[in-house]
């Protein structure tokens, strides 16, 4: 049975016609990037010359292809990624655990930025942002300026940082923050010292650049 509803409601009610034979043609298997790559175009060379040999006028349109192919596959690059460690900053700003909310404040002014992480000696323990800041400042507008200032940052910074390495693809960080909300990942080295810092300002102004002209091969 088959019944169909619109938005007047019910309109059809009964079985349903039956639908042609679904046909296709025949398809023949594509050889792989890879093998290309072991034998580069056997096949495709005794085809130009089966062709020539046929007194097929066409063919040295294949050639050309072919020959325009191998000149572009070999000034293109082996692979377009772009990698955490071409669009980080660093050396990175930081902020000790013993400063306060207008220290904070005062060094994201002064050097521009809109994250810090929190450092105890050379250890990662935390990160602030901006709008952490904001937020508090927000939490407590009922309050004078001046009793917010002196909060120590340990307070409001938060202490799961979320981190990467400079090998990551820009992509998998850009879902990260898109995730958890976040606005910024320090960039960590194998040996756990803080090399860079990567932004959402760093991911917005790699994708505004023009895109490249590339042959993936």
């Amino acid at each position: 049975m088959f019944i169909v509803y619109s938005p007047e409601g019910q309109s059809f009610i009964g079985v349903p016609p039956p639908r042609p034979e679904l046909k296709v043609d025949p398809v023949h298997p594509v050889r792989s990037i890879e093998s290309f790559e072991k034998e580069p175009y056997p096949q495709a060379e005794e085809r130009i010359q089966a062709e020539q040999a046929a007194g097929n006028p066409h063919s040295h349109h294949l050639h050309h292809s072919l020959s325009a192919y191998e000149e572009t596959k070999e000034a293109a690059p082996k692979k377009v990624v772009t990698l955490v460690r071409e669009i980080m900053s660093f050396p990175v700003i930081t902020l000790e655990i013993e400063a306060t909310f207008q220290q904070a404040w005062e060094r994201m002014q002064n050097s521009g930025v809109q994250a810090l992480p929190i450092m105890q000696e050379t250890h990662l323990v935390g990160v602030v942002t901006e709008s952490m800041l904001l937020t508090q400042l927000m939490n407590h507008v009922e309050q004078r300026i001046e009793t917010i200032l002196p909060t120590p940052i340990q307070d409001i910074m938060q202490k799961q940082v979320i981190t990467t390495v400079p090998q990551t693809e820009i992509r998998r960080v850009a879902a990260v923050m898109h995730l958890y909300q976040v606005h910024a990942l320090p960039v960590m080295s194998e040996v756990g010292e803080m090399v860079g810092i990567v932004t959402r300002s760093d991911l917005i102004e790699r994708l505004a650049e023009p895109p490249p002209i590339e042959l993936y091969v």
